[in-house]
C-alpha cells in the first residue's frame, strides 16, 4: 500500500510548482529514466522558473474581456482552449445530454459521476480557468435552468463549493458576485443562459449540478483555458467588486474614444472610386473606426466593402461587406457590442477591434457598384507589442450533404476575435412559421492539425448563447446577439443572423485552424446558404514537430528507447467530428432520433492504427531543439474510457494529461490531444525522457503515437 500511495502523491500533486516524489514509485521512475536525466534542472530551466509567466486570475481575464486592446497582450505560455459540452457522443443530434440509460439506451452518459451531491458535469485538473458557462433546459419552461438545481463549483480539491447558487439565480444576476451583463438568463439571451465570469483554479475544478437532470433536456457548454503545470494562478475567491467594475465597462461598449479622431474622410462612392482614409504612417493601433453611410440599408451595406491593409501588404488583410462588419448581414437593426455595431437611426456603424500596424495602415471603403455617400473616422493609439495582424474574411457556402461547412480556415498562429453568421434555408413553411431545422448544427473546431475537435458544440443558436431557435426574439448584448427570424423568399424558408465576440473563450491555434459547422443535425439540410464572417488575429506558425514515435512499430520503439510493461494493441474506429462515420439520415427509435454509423471497416472515414496499452510507467526519449521556447506533447489514444495520465519529464512531474473530454467516448473512440510541458522542464535540453502513467492504480491507458512539438518565438 505504501508504494500505491506514493504513486498517487506523485501524480496528484497538491502544489503544481512543488512536487514531492517518494517511496517505491520514485525509485521506479528514476530507474526508468535515461542515465543522468533525472537530476537537477539545467541553468536555462532555472532561469525560466525564476521569471514565471503572468498569473491567470479573475482580475486579469476580466480586464482582457472588457478591453479589446488588452486582448492583444500575450497570455502565459502553453494555454489551450477546449470545450466540455453535452453534445451527442454518437455524433447525432441528441445534444441535450444522456442522464439515464433507460431514457437513452444507445447513448453513453453525459456526466463524470452521479453521487448524493448531484451530477458532476466536469472534473478538470489544473491549472486553468473556466471562462464561459452556457446552459439551457426544456424540463419546464424552455430556457429556464431551474431543473439544474444548484450550480456548484468546487476548487482545488475542497469538499465545500465556493460557488453554490441556484442555477436560475446565478444566470439572472440574482447573486451580486455575478452581475449582468457578465451573466444573463434566457429572457435576455433569447433562450440561453450564459456566464463570462472567469473561474480560475490552481489544481482542480469540479462543476456540479444538484437537480434531477433529464435526458435530452439539459444542454450545457463549459469553455476552459488549460495551462501547463506550474503556471501561476490565483484561484477564484469571488471578488464581486472586480466583476461589478467589469460589468459596468461592458455596459458602456460601442462609444467612440474621447478626443478628436486621428484621421477622417468623406466622399461619394461609385464603382472604381473608393473612399480612402489618409494613410496612417509609422507604428500604432487603429482603436476605433466609425463609418456613416447613406443610404443605410442592407443592399447598400452589402455592396460596400471595408478593406484594410497594414505594413505595406499588397492585398488587404480585411475585406468584408459593411453589413457583416457591423454585425448582421440580413437586416439593419440597433447593435452595440464590444467589437462592432450599428445605429440605423444615425446611419452609422463601427468596428472596435484594434488593428495593430508597425509601418503604416491603409483603410478604404469600396463599392461593388451601388452608389453611396460615406464618411470614415479613425481613432488611433500607441503601437502594440504583438506581431499578429487583424484579418477579416467572409466565406459563402452552399452546403453539401454530409459535410460541415467552413467558418474559418487559416494557417499559422492566431485566435478568433468575432464571428457573424448568416444562414438561409429554402425549407417550406411549417405551419405558419419558417422551419428552423437548419439551426440544429454543432460547431466543431480543429486546431493545429489535431484530428479531434477541441470545441464541439450543441446547436447553432447555442454557440451564440441563445436557445430554442432564439425563442425570445432578437437581442443585442456586448458579447453576443441575434437578429429576428426572417423569410428566405417565395419558398417560405427561414433566415437567421447571429454574432459572437470572443475574448479568451475563443479558439486559439499555433499552426492552423479549421473551424467548421454542421448544416442541420447531421449535415442533412440541403439546399442551404451559409455565410460566415470572422475577424481573427494571426501571425506566423509557432510550433513544429520535432520528433515522433509510432508505438505500434518495434523499430520506432527501439529508436526512442521505449521501456515499461506494455501490451500490443490495435484499433479500427472513428474520430469525433466531421469524419465520424455517421450517416446524414435520421432514424427514430425508442429514446429519440439517432444518426447511425456503419461498422468502421465499411466506412472510408475509418482510422486504423497499432499501439500499446499500459498500466504502469511507460517511458520514451524524444529529441527536441536545445533552444526551444517550450515543448508540446501530442498523443493518439483510445478514449473508450476516460483515463487521466500523469506525465513526468526527466523524472520531474509535469501535470496530468486528461484529454479533451471528461468521460471518454466508447462510440467514437479515437482521441488526439496536446499537452504543454512546463518550460522549466524543457529549456536547454535536446532530449526529453517522457514517462506516462495512468493516474489511478489499476487503470489501463493507451498510446498509438506520441510526438514532441517544439515551440519557437513569434516573428515581428
Amino acid at each position: 500500500m505504501a508504494g500505491r500511495h506514493a504513486r498517487l502523491v506523485a501524480i496528484r500533486s497538491v502544489r503544481p510548482s512543488r512536487v514531492l516524489i517518494t517511496g517505491v514509485f520514485a525509485l521506479a521512475l528514476l530507474a526508468a529514466a535515461a542515465p543522468g536525466s533525472a537530476g537537477s534542472l539545467t541553468t536555462a530551466a532555472r532561469a525560466v522558473a525564476a521569471h514565471p509567466a503572468p498569473a491567470l486570475s479573475e482580475r486579469a481575464l476580466l480586464a482582457r474581456l472588457t478591453d479589446p486592446a488588452g486582448q492583444l497582450d500575450p497570455l502565459p505560455f502553453g494555454l489551450s482552449v477546449s470545450q466540455v459540452s453535452s453534445h451527442d457522443l454518437s455524433g447525432g443530434n441528441l445534444d441535450g445530454g444522456s442522464y439515464s440509460p433507460l431514457q437513452a439506451p444507445l447513448l453513453p452518459v453525459t456526466y463524470v459521476r452521479h453521487d448524493p451531491g448531484g451530477y458532476t458535469l466536469a472534473d478538470l485538473p489544473g491549472p486553468g480557468c473556466l471562462v464561459r458557462i452556457w446552459m439551457t433546459a426544456s424540463a419546464g419552461v424552455q430556457g429556464d435552468t431551474s431543473s439544474y438545481g444548484r450550480l456548484q463549483l468546487l476548487f482545488d480539491g475542497s469538499s465545500r463549493p465556493a460557488v453554490d447558487v441556484p442555477a436560475a439565480t446565478f444566470f439572472s444576476g440574482g447573486d451580486r458576485r455575478f452581475p449582468r451583463p457578465l451573466v444573463n438568463d434566457y429572457l435576455h439571451s433569447s433562450g440561453g443562459n450564459y456566464s463570462y465570469i472567469p473561474f480560475c483554479f490552481a489544481r482542480r475544478l469540479q462543476v456540479r449540478a444538484t437537480g434531477h437532470l433529464a435526458t435530452m433536456a439539459n444542454f450545457f457548454q463549459l469553455t476552459v483555458l488549460h495551462a501547463p503545470s506550474g503556471t501561476p494562478v490565483k484561484t477564484f475567491t469571488g471578488g464581486s467588486a472586480i466583476a461589478r467594475s467589469a460589468a459596468l465597462a461592458l455596459r458602456r461598449v460601442g462609444r467612440a474614444p474621447t478626443g478628436p479622431p486621428r484621421a477622417s474622410v468623406a466622399g461619394r462612392l461609385r464603382a472604381g472610386r473608393p473612399v480612402r482614409l489618409t494613410a496612417l504612417r509609422g507604428a500604432g493601433t487603429v482603436r476605433y473606426l466609425q463609418m456613416r453611410v447613406a443610404p443605410f440599408d442592407v443592399a447598400t451595406l452589402h455592396a460596400l466593402r471595408l478593406r484594410v491593409a497594414v505594413d505595406g501588404a499588397k492585398h488587404p488583410q480585411v475585406d468584408v461587406p459593411l453589413a457583416d462588419v457591423f454585425g448582421d448581414g440580413l437586416e439593419t437593426r440597433p447593435i452595440r457590442s464590444l467589437a462592432f455595431g450599428m445605429s440605423p437611426s444615425t446611419r452609422t456603424g463601427y468596428l472596435a477591434l484594434p488593428i495593430p500596424y508597425h509601418r503604416g495602415a491603409r483603410v478604404t471603403i469600396a463599392t461593388t457598384g451601388r452608389p453611396a455617400t460615406v464618411s470614415i473616422q479613425a481613432w488611433t493609439g500607441p503601437p502594440s507589442g504583438t506581431a499578429d495582424r487583424l484579418y477579416g474574411r467572409q466565406l459563402i457556402t452552399r452546403t453539401r450533404l454530409g459535410q460541415d461547412f467552413p467558418v474559418l480556415e487559416a494557417a499559422g498562429s492566431g485566435r478568433i476575435a468575432s464571428y457573424v453568421m448568416d444562414l438561409a434555408d429554402s425549407t417550406p413553411l411549417s405551419g405558419s412559421s419558417p422551419a428552423q431545422w437548419f439551426m440544429e448544427g454543432d460547431e466543431r473546431v480543429y486546431v493545429d492539425g489535431l484530428r479531434s475537435p477541441s470545441i464541439y458544440g450543441t446547436g447553432t443558436e447555442d454557440e451564440f448563447n441563445g436557445g430554442y431557435y432564439f425563442n425570445h426574439g432578437a437581442f443585442s448584448l456586448p458579447l453576443t446577439g441575434a437578429g429576428p427570424l426572417g423569410s428566405a423568399g417565395p419558398t417560405g424558408g427561414g433566415t437567421q443572423s447571429a454574432y459572437r465576440v470572443f475574448a479568451d473563450d475563443g479558439a486559439a491555434w499555433s499552426t492552423g485552424v479549421d473551424y467548421r459547422q454542421q448544416a442541420g443535425g447531421n449535415d442533412e439540410r440541403l439546399p442551404e446558404t451559409a455565410v460566415a464572417t470572422t475577424f481573427s488575429y494571426r501571425g506566423a506558425a509557432r510550433r513544429a514537430v520535432a520528433d515522433s514515435v509510432a508505438l505500434g512499430s518495434a523499430q520506432s520503439r527501439r529508436r526512442h528507447r521505449l521501456t515499461g510493461r506494455y501490451a500490443a494493441t490495435s484499433l479500427d474506429a472513428y474520430f469525433e467530428g466531421d469524419r465520424d462515420g455517421t450517416l446524414p439520415v435520421s432514424t427514430t427509435v425508442i429514446g429519440g432520433s439517432y444518426y447511425l454509423s456503419p461498422p468502421p471497416a465499411l466506412s472510408s472515414e475509418e482510422v486504423s492504427a497499432r499501439g500499446v496499452s499500459f498500466r504502469g510507467p511507460l517511458t520514451v526519449t524524444l529529441r527536441v531543439p536545445k533552444h526551444n521556447r517550450g515543448v508540446v506533447l501530442r498523443r493518439l489514444a483510445d478514449q473508450a474510457t476516460a483515463v487521466p495520465v500523469g506525465v513526468l519529464v526527466d523524472g520531474h512531474p509535469a501535470g496530468t494529461w486528461a484529454g479533451a473530454d471528461f468521460r471518454g467516448n466508447p462510440l467514437k473512440r479515437w482521441l488526439e490531444t496536446d499537452f504543454a510541458l512546463p518550460p522549466r522542464l524543457t529549456a536547454g535540453r535536446s532530449h526529453l525522457t517522457v514517462t506516462l502513467l495512468p493516474a489511478k492504480h489499476g487503470q489501463s491507458a493507451t498510446a498509438y503515437r506520441l510526438a514532441a512539438l517544439a515551440v519557437f518565438p513569434p516573428r515581428m
